[in-house]
């Protein structure tokens, strides 16, 4: 199942496993594959770069690299649209709206507000991980 996950529920995953760390677990079983344009993996990347994130990486043994790698050859990733929608005031948001367009995702997951509020777009649901994790369960 292809999933647009944002930024912030990726580098939770990967990060605080304890919450959000069965997004790891999918993606890895082939599960859910996760969608992105190249504008939002560069996003990811360059989170993942924080400082403050660095003593995280060493306490799971783990770096930057190998998890964009990782990821990279678990994923969809598609070159940036010409026309990318401009639904929110966030543009960052807009590129994740225009991942799961191109991508032809079955949803995108986030814990941002603004995309929240959208609830759906071209027929894609909009909804937080706890959500998705709920609805995966059934």
């Amino acid at each position: 199942m292809r999933v647009v996950l944002d930024t912030n529920v990726l580098v939770s995953a990967f990060l605080f496993e304890q919450r959000l760390g069965k997004f790891v677990q999918l993606i890895e079983q082939g599960t859910i594959t996760p969608c992105f344009v190249v504008t939002t993996f560069k996003e990811l990347a360059a989170v993942l770069q924080y400082k403050k994130f660095a003593p995280l990486f060493a306490s799971a043994n783990t770096s930057i690299d190998k998890i964009l790698e990782d990821l990279q050859g678990r994923s969809i990733i598609v070159d940036d649209p010409k026309v990318v929608p401009d639904i929110t005031a966030d543009a960052p948001d807009n590129y994740i709206l225009a991942a799961a367009k191109v991508a032809k995702a079955a949803y995108i997951v986030t814990g941002d507000k603004l995309l929240l509020r959208v609830r759906q777009f071209e027929n894609i649901p909009i909804i937080t991980p706890k959500k998705f994790l709920q609805t995966w369960r059934r």
